[in-house]
């Protein structure tokens, strides 16, 4: 991959039991080499994006778009995880501020 500019459809599976499955490339920040994978809209679930470092990687496995887009139903991590962002504050009403 560090010789393509041209993304790829691959499964990507991280250290910590995640997988994800979407359009990789590499990705450069600064000075350090990333990968970039970018999930695709499935039903009413939004596209996004997530950058991984190089480390953080098990492996890569290119599959052809049809494949990816069939997994996409089965490998759905959340974007972010709820249980990071603080907890919203409600007034006495139980309404926001």
């Amino acid at each position: 991959m560090a010789n393509s500019e041209e993304a790829i459809w691959a499964i990507v599976e991280i250290f910590g039991h995640q997988t994800y499955v979407g359009q990789v490339k590499s990705h450069l920040i600064g000075s350090c080499n990333f990968i970039r994978v970018d999930i695709p809209k499935v039903d009413e679930e939004p596209a996004y994006t997530k950058i991984f470092g190089e480390r953080a990687i098990y492996s890569i496995t290119p599959v052809e778009q049809a494949t990816a887009l069939r997994l996409l139903r089965h490998y759905r991590p959340e974007p972010v995880n709820t249980y990071a962002l603080p907890a919203p504050k409600f007034g006495q009403s139980g309404e926001d501020e």
